[in-house]
């Protein structure tokens, strides 16, 4: 049939009903890095349609006409980039929530910072190198003011610089100040800038013609 010539493959699908539009990220079981288990039910076990299903509900695109086990590919992909955002130490008050990264990057790209940042890597000048920023490092003393400005309420960057449809379903509240330090802060950017690279690779690789690089984020 037309699902198993598109490699949809339809063996030892379940006959039971799940609610795939209410699935979260903490419905997956899973074990050395492979889903197992969503809302217990066996990953593999999945009707095609279900796992469309799930992706829709995570707001996880990209996955149009790719076969069933290249779509379960794309779930396990995203849920461990979602563990990017998400620390695994939850104690009470500093875990990382998706508001965190959107007030963040408001203050790396803020009049304020955003020179300073252009700079972060370069060789300081002499006149910084005799200051206290020479004394600590220039690196530390920019993630220092950094978190000073985070830890601050601020109307500019308490609120998503744009709207967009994508962010309407995902309850991100760049306002919700978390009290991270300005080491947690800059390993945040180096999460970031790490996600974005991987998917301008992809988005720029050669025979690509999807230009929606959202498609090309893995979800996040």
């Amino acid at each position: 049939n037309k699902e198993n010539a598109e490699g949809k493959d339809t063996n030892g699908e379940n006959d039971l009903e799940i609610d795939c539009g209410s699935v979260k990220l903490s419905d997956f079981d899973i074990f050395d890095g492979t889903i197992r288990k969503v809302l217990g039910i066996p990953i593999q076990s999945l009707k095609y349609k279900e796992l469309r299903s799930i992706c829709t509900a995570l707001e996880l695109r990209g996955i149009k006409d790719k076969p069933k086990n290249e779509i379960i590919s794309c779930l396990t992909k995203y849920i461990a980039n979602k563990s990017t955002y998400l620390d695994k130490e939850n104690d009470g008050t500093t875990r990382r929530l998706i508001g965190c990264a959107f007030r963040l990057l408001n203050i790396l790209f803020s009049d304020a910072f955003v020179e300073r940042f252009s700079r972060l890597g370069t060789n300081p000048s002499r006149s910084e190198l005799d200051s206290e920023i020479g004394r600590k490092g220039s690196d530390e003393t920019f993630w220092r003011s950094v978190q000073g400005q985070y830890l601050t309420a601020d109307k500019a960057i308490d609120k998503l610089a744009f709207e967009d449809a994508l962010f309407s379903k995902r309850n991100i509240n760049p306002g919700h100040i978390v009290r991270h330090d300005w080491k947690k802060l800059k390993r945040m950017w180096t999460d970031i800038n790490g996600l974005y690279k991987k998917a301008s690779e992809r988005f720029t690789q050669s025979g690509t013609h999807d230009s929606d690089f959202w498609n090309f984020c893995d979800g996040n």
